[in-house]
């Protein structure tokens, strides 16, 4: 075989071989940056999840205690509206009684005149 044609097949391997070795080498390079990155990113989450929790349990907390606090407004302002309510639901029927009385007045007062038509 002549010695020019083995030397560029040699040569073409070579080539060939260093081509996939840095391919490779290039491969696991950017795997060990993915794994880098992706446990970056796990951390980023779990110090996000942690913050998010605490800020859920302060929100929880102050839910409670505005409950709390209203709940206990609600109940003062029942006891002292109570009486008045009651009254005013008293008002509201003797109207109502009062407002029935007068328009069967009305009526009967309109009934005559249309019958004197």
């Amino acid at each position: 075989m002549n010695p020019t044609i083995l030397t560029i097949i040699i040569a073409a391997s070579a080539f060939i071989l260093s081509v996939f070795a840095a391919s490779w080498l290039n491969l696991r390079g950017n795997d060990r940056l993915f794994d880098r990155l992706d446990k970056h990113i796990d951390k980023l989450f779990d110090r996000l999840d942690k913050q998010l929790t605490a800020q859920f349990g302060e929100m929880r907390a102050e839910i409670a205690s505005l409950r709390a606090e209203m709940g206990s407004e609600i109940g003062k302002v029942r006891a002292e509206m109570g009486p008045e309510i009651a009254s005013a639901r008293s008002e509201i029927a003797s109207l109502r009684s009062e407002m029935g009385s007068e328009f069967g007045k009305m009526r009967a007062e309109v009934g005559s005149e249309i019958g004197k038509m």
